[in-house]
Parts: C-alpha cells; structure tokens; sequence
C-alpha cells in the first residue's frame, strides 16, 4: 500500500500520525472493506425480514441512518457492528448477516437509542427479536451445563430482562 506522498510506502519508513493519516490512504482502505449487497425485492420482501418486523412490532424501514443510536449507545465500543449498520442490514435483507453479528448479543437493551431516535425506531426490541430469530435459526452457542454455577449466578439474566420487556411494554 502506498501514501499519497512520491516514493513513501507507509511501513518502511518512519512518517508522522499526519502523515500516515493521508486521505488518499484512507479511502484506498475503504475500498477493501465495502459491503457488496445486491438489492432484489426478494430479499426485501425475504421470510426473515418478515419475521423481524412482525416479532418485534418495528418497522426498520423508518429510521433514515442518522446514527444517533450509535453516537449514544453505552455499549458500540464492545460491537463489530454499531446499531444503525445492523438497521441498515435489515433494510438491505440481510438478515442472516445481522443474525451472525454479536452486536445483537451485546445489546443491554437500556433503551438509550430508543430515547435519542427523531423516528421513535424501538431498536432494542429489533434485537430482541433478532436474539430470537438467531437462537431459532442458528442454536444455542453455549452450553449453559459446562459454566460453573457460581459464574452462572452472577451473569445478566438477559432472558429475564426481555421477558418483562415483552410483557410490559
């Protein structure tokens, strides 16, 4: 890879933070990472997306991806993908994509995105519902019998925690 600067490839030489944080650096980066989706109605319309929607009650196609969830969430820095990309996934069809992502597990579900939303986009019950669908489709991925009880006792009892949220709300 190289720099923008003539003759600097970025690694073999010693180069300043400013330096290596060339724009031209950065977006033939960028390149590497950009999501290929093809967009189809099919997909749209897909039998997971339906079953996101009708489980949680939200519709993803509301938020418009101005980010204020990501910007105020408590727990983006521990996600692979921040709450707006995993609506945007939804909007896209790409459920199963966000159904393999662990942001759907590191959720707290504290409502802080629901709250900053101009939209009223309930995002917490999207990942509720996400969880759900993942656990159906995909499997338990612990074994809760191998953690040992005393470690079991003082994890978050998420399931208890989204059961009132399902029952209250």
């Amino acid at each position: 890879m190289r720099c923008c600067k003539p003759g600097c490839i970025i690694g073999a030489q010693k180069r300043t933070t400013a330096a290596l944080e060339c724009d031209e650096v950065r977006a033939e980066n960028a390149v590497d990472t950009i999501m290929k989706i093809q967009l189809t109605a099919d997909a749209l319309r897909s039998d997971l997306a339906r079953r996101v929607q009708e489980m949680s009650g939200e519709d993803p196609l509301a938020c418009y991806q101005c980010g204020k969830c990501s910007a105020g969430c408590p727990s983006a820095a521990f996600m692979d993908q921040l709450p707006n990309q995993i609506i945007r996934l939804l909007q896209l069809g790409s459920v199963a994509e966000a159904l393999r992502s662990d942001t759907i597990w590191y959720c707290a579900a504290c409502q802080t995105c629901y709250a900053r939303c101009p939209k009223g986009v309930d995002l917490p019950r999207l990942m509720e519902a996400l969880r759900e669908l993942a656990l159906q489709e995909l499997g338990d991925q612990v074994d809760v019998a191998k953690i040992d009880a005393g470690e079991l006792a003082r994890l978050p009892q998420q399931a208890f925690v989204a059961g009132f949220r399902k029952y209250t709300g």
